[in-house]
């Protein structure tokens, strides 16, 4: 069946050949060849199966993987060819190594099409010497993809620019043809010659699809004026045939990909609204960086404070990602990122190999050799205080359509870090003590359990100190409300002040009574920390207009499990030492005996 569909192809192919109105049958060709690939990759794969080494041999090998700059050029081909039309981009991690291999098999049948299509172009236009197709390259020049010769001196993957011998006329808008019959220089002014094959004639189009220039088709003789106006027109039926051909094998590649990329993107969003925390939205968001940008280094930036002028990198995957963790910098030093925040524009830059162009700070070290960047804000409720950056070592990497998928995904993180803020303020109100903005009664309870279990398991002492303001009544009675509480806040400070923060716990009781958990401490510790407190808080002067005032405190303390084995009786029992503070003279601590 496979060789009905290379008899078909070759049919349409030869009545395009005619030219005038015959080139329609184009499209039937090119319909037939994708049809014939199909069925040579089901062919191979029957041979691999059976353990056949038999393989179809070409007359001249493809270029081997094994060249570096060929095979670059192939991997490449995709987003050269489509010039903008949409761009190569990656995939979830687990489809990577997938997307690599149905790229490679893509490339393979195209090699297929095209040498197909340079043996009808042979049969059609007898007596050349090498038939050769270009592609676009990433530079702006064409790479030869694929040819048959009667000599060997082609260099394989010979890259010819815009101003490069009579191919190059090719890649240059207006030129529709190149004609020539009387060549006298040497054949390597040919630019894909390595030696002198004696070239006399050559007759060359370009490939045109959708207006835009995607290759040339060429053919050479060792004869003068070998060939005619015939010629250009066999020519241009196989190069509007092959062009068709690869632009829609190409774009139905790419679409299947950016489908894909779509329910990637889908995806993480739903895990951004799934996660009411900052910091799990910021790893979602790095993760998708690094799975569907394409790129060597991958950036969150936020800004350290509210319309502040420091940003620092919070999290970085990618070259140097150890020594960029937590870099801090100026905005004010007007490096490319500080645009993202301080105008909101997207940044997509391409830079040349010098000199160094500052990404953050005009002093910062150039880490790396990274050719592009990509950064975009993150919009919040509250203004643009967080960016993503993505680099790579490749320029122009980043085309409208990553810029387009990465302000996608920022507007994402954006709202879910809107609703996450919101939730966490909401979750500390509820926790935190309103004036005072040390923890409340209830949390203090829950977190307290979790100590006493804590000190169970390892056997650990804890104390607990009851603290209440001596006489606070009457400074509410003598110098008003709004001085008491001013009152309030300070003796939560100089309280904080003397315990170990994330460590020890304190909370507003009640009134004016504090309590605080000192953890894996015993009664001399406890001792010294709670007198510290007293000492410091009987020594700070309090001005309510002009008169100074003094306050003094009782604290009444009781250890774990040295006073009780539980929780709640630890409580009772410090409150108790409390009130015995209290009887005898106050501004004193007592400990439960």
């Amino acid at each position: 069946m496979n060789g009905v569909w290379l008899f078909l192809a070759g049919l349409f192919g030869g009545i395009a050949f005619l030219g005038g109105n015959w080139r329609f049958a184009a499209v039937p060709a090119a319909a037939c060849l994708l049809l014939a690939w199909t069925g040579r990759k089901s062919e191979a794969q029957g041979r691999k199966s059976s353990g056949s080494t038999t393989r179809k041999t070409t007359v001249v090998p493809q270029p081997s993987i094994q060249e570096p700059s060929t095979e670059e050029r192939r991997q490449d081909t995709t987003r050269a060819f489509l010039k903008g039309d949409v761009s190569v981009v990656g995939n979830e991690a687990q489809a990577r190594e997938a997307r690599k291999l149905a790229l490679r098999e893509l490339e393979d049948n195209i090699d297929g099409a095209l040498f197909d299509g340079l043996a009808l172009l042979k049969q059609a236009v007898p007596g050349g010497h090498t038939y050769g197709v270009l592609f676009p390259g990433k530079s702006e020049g064409l790479y030869l993809r694929a040819w048959l010769t009667d000599g060997g001196s082609v260099i394989s993957g010979a890259t010819i620019h815009s101003n490069q011998g009579l191919v190059g006329q090719l890649n240059k808008d207006g030129v529709r043809r190149v004609l020539e019959g009387d060549i006298v220089a040497d054949s390597t002014q040919l630019h894909y010659y390595s030696g002198q094959d004696g070239i006399k004639s050559l007759a060359g189009v370009p490939i045109l699809v959708k207006g835009v220039r995607r290759g040339a088709v060429i053919v050479d003789s060792v004869k003068q004026n070998a060939f005619d106006a015939q010629t250009i027109e066999k020519l241009d039926s196989l190069a509007n045939l092959l062009g068709h051909l690869a632009y829609h094998a190409y774009m139905a590649f790419e679409h299947a990909y950016h489908k894909e990329q779509l329910a990637a993107l889908t995806n993480y969003q739903r895990k951004f609204l799934e996660n009411m925390s900052v910091e799990n939205i910021v790893v979602h968001v790095q993760n998708y960086m690094a799975e569907c940008l394409e790129g060597d280094r991958f950036l969150v930036v936020e800004r350290m404070s509210r319309n502040g002028d420091e940003a620092r990198i919070v999290s970085c995957i990618g070259q140097d990602e150890k020594e960029l963790q937590g870099y801090s910098f100026s905005l004010s030093d007007k490096g490319l990122v500080s645009l993202v925040f301080e105008k909101e524009q997207i940044v997509n830059r391409v830079f040349p190999p010098s000199p160094h162009v500052p990404r953050y700070a005009a002093k910062e070290k150039a880490y790396g050799r990274m050719a592009s960047l990509l950064a975009v804000a993150v919009p919040t409720d509250q203004g643009v205080d967080m960016a993503l950056v993505v680099e790579s070592v490749r320029p122009r990497r980043f085309s409208e359509h990553h810029q387009n998928m990465l302000s996608t995904i920022a507007r994402a993180a954006g709202f879910a870090m809107s609703r996450a803020r919101l939730y966490q303020e909401k979750e500390q109100l509820a926790s935190k003590d309103g004036l005072t903005g040390v923890e409340n009664h209830r949390t203090f309870q829950e977190r307290f359990l979790n100590e006493i279990l804590r000190a169970q398991r390892y056997d650990h002492q804890l104390a607990v100190m009851m603290m209440d303001i001596d006489f606070f009544k009457k400074v509410n009675d003598n110098y008003g409300h709004p001085v008491g509480d001013l009152v309030l806040k300070e003796v939560a400070r100089i309280i904080s002040q003397n315990i170990r923060a994330g460590t020890d716990l304190m909370a507003r009781y009640g009134g004016e009574e504090f309590v605080c958990m000192l953890a894996d401490t015993d009664r001399a510790k406890a001792g010294e920390t709670a007198e510290r407190i007293r000492e410091s808080i009987a020594a700070k002067v309090f001005e309510a207009g002009s008169v100074r005032f003094q306050v003094t405190m009782s604290i009444g303390g009781a250890i774990y499990p040295v006073d009780s084995r539980h929780g709640q009786e630890v409580l009772e029992k410090a409150d108790k030492a409390l009130y015995r503070a209290k009887e005898t003279g106050r501004n004193r601590l007592v400990f439960y005996n």
